[in-house]
């Protein structure tokens, strides 16, 4: 019974190993309050490798984030969320758009690169390659640096 429970806990610790979109939330959350940037709007990405193809930021996603940029950002808190809602909406002017992507290598490095939209999307437009790099995003990335 005893391998058994160490095997369960082995493979929990291994499932939790691959950190997930909700676990970096966490961390950027935490980023935030911590540095307390300027206003801005962020599409995060995490990458389990060296690589994030650039593919995974959707087409949607883009158009929000560039819309964001030129238009402001306005959001309305749902009412039928659980418990009291902080406000009833929020608007952010002139916010400026970012990709944040998590570079996770579990038990090695976690690594985040804040790129501008526009400079993730002249990235995409002129690259050979069709994901960017580890090694790319911190040459081009605004902020590069590790989190916890």
């Amino acid at each position: 019974m005893g391998a058994d429970r160490r095997a369960c806990g082995f493979m929990q610790a291994l499932i939790k190993s691959n950190m997930d979109e909700s676990d970096y939330q966490v961390l950027f959350k935490h980023y935030l309050e911590k540095e307390r940037p300027l206003t801005a709007t962020y599409e995060l990405k995490i990458c389990h490798g060296n690589a994030l193809p650039f593919s995974a930021v959707k087409e949607h996603q883009v158009n929000a984030l560039l819309e964001a940029e030129e238009k402001g950002f306005y959001h309305k808190i749902s009412d039928s969320s659980f418990g009291l809602k902080p406000f009833d909406c929020l608007f952010l002017s002139d916010p400026r758009a970012f990709v944040a992507i998590l570079y996770h290598i579990p038990r090695k490095r976690k690594k985040m690169a804040i790129i501008p939209i526009q400079t993730f999307l002249h990235e995409k437009e002129c690259s050979e390659s069709k994901s960017l790099s580890f090694k790319r995003a911190g040459k081009i990335a605004e902020i590069f640096t590790d989190l916890p």
